[in-house]
């Protein structure tokens, strides 16, 4: 890896901001790759600055920053814990955890659970977790919500990589359950192609084992299952829809009590999803509401990420 010295220069002679302002640049004017510079260390450093002045929203948002880039390291995922509290965990919250193929009313179940009471959840929280061999990564997920736990009655993520862990967790974890969101097939492939180029050279398709010649490499690819490259992407899409909507019918046979498939298009799924966490947690007391509208963008849903109270105290 070929580094930026100047700016490693500095940043070893303290000067972590001008050190940052000169990756910036070069990051931005694609002379060096963020790993090439000392973006990440300059970061770490400004967060810790921050936390230590008691300005731990904006450190949170330094290292929350950090983590959306899809930036993966030691020194980052300790310093978040550090910063949660990680010695003070609350082992036996209640966790929820949302599913979904994508396209799926996921967001929407993410608005309706924070509808419970003294609750944390969020939405396709950083770090991003691989569809195979991220069970470190799940592990480090779990922490940080039995960390949460400290200040909340029960916390949860909504994301659609979790389906290849829930037994996993489940082990972990066994006070967990399992909400996933189930939009009819057709009208979800259309919304995936659409949101994400159309099958056009030079977009996205995280579905297909490709080399970036003609799709373009996307730091979520990791995050879904990967199919023969000689599928298009439709093919690949109904594949991938199949799969996880089988795997979610394995998964409710196997813990019926701890996994609910919910259909966006019943008429009665916001009671359906009451009567399902109230069993779980006990009476929630109001109405929970699928009310979060779909604008249908790249970015949806990728801001639900609540600045945990930890931060506010």
């Amino acid at each position: 890896m070929v580094k930026y010295e100047d700016a490693f220069q500095v940043f070893e002679k303290g000067d972590f901001l001008e050190a940052l302002k000169l990756s910036i640049d070069k990051i931005k004017q694609k002379e060096y790759s963020i790993e090439e510079t000392p973006y990440v260390e300059c970061k770490l450093v400004i967060a810790a600055w921050l936390f230590l002045k008691n300005s731990k929203v904006e450190a949170y948002r330094e290292v929350l920053t950090l983590m959306k880039l899809g930036i993966i390291n030691e020194e980052i995922l300790n310093f978040f814990m550090f910063m949660l509290g990680y010695n003070q965990r609350a082992v036996d919250v209640p966790l929820i955890i949302g599913l979904g193929s994508g396209r799926s009313g996921s967001t929407s179940l993410t608005v309706a659970l924070t509808d419970i009471e003294n609750s944390y959840f969020s939405h396709e929280h950083p770090v991003y977790i691989p569809w195979a061999g991220g069970e470190a990564l799940v592990d480090w997920h779990l922490d940080r919500l039995l960390a949460l736990g400290k200040h909340y009655s029960v916390v949860g993520d909504v994301a659609h990589w979790w389906l290849p862990y829930v037994e996993y967790i489940i082990q972990r974890h066994p006070k967990t359950i399992f909400i996933a969101t189930k939009r009819e097939r057709e009208s979800t492939i259309r919304s995936f192609i659409k949101i994400k180029g159309g099958g056009r050279k030079g977009t996205i398709n995280h579905w297909s084992e490709h080399d970036g010649s003609y799709f373009k490499k996307n730091i979520w690819d990791s995050c879904y299952p990967s199919y023969s490259a000689d599928l298009s992407i439709n093919e690949s899409l109904l594949r991938y829809w199949d799969d996880y909507y089988s795997e979610c019918a394995r998964l409710k046979e196997k813990y019926s009590k701890n996994f609910l498939i919910l259909h966006i298009a019943d008429s009665t799924k916001d009671l359906v999803l009451k009567n399902f966490v109230e069993y779980f947690i006990g009476p929630i007391g109001k109405k929970m509401s699928f009310g979060h509208k779909n604008v249908g963008t790249a970015l949806e849903g990728f801001d639900l990420i609540p600045t945990p109270k930890t931060f506010l105290l």
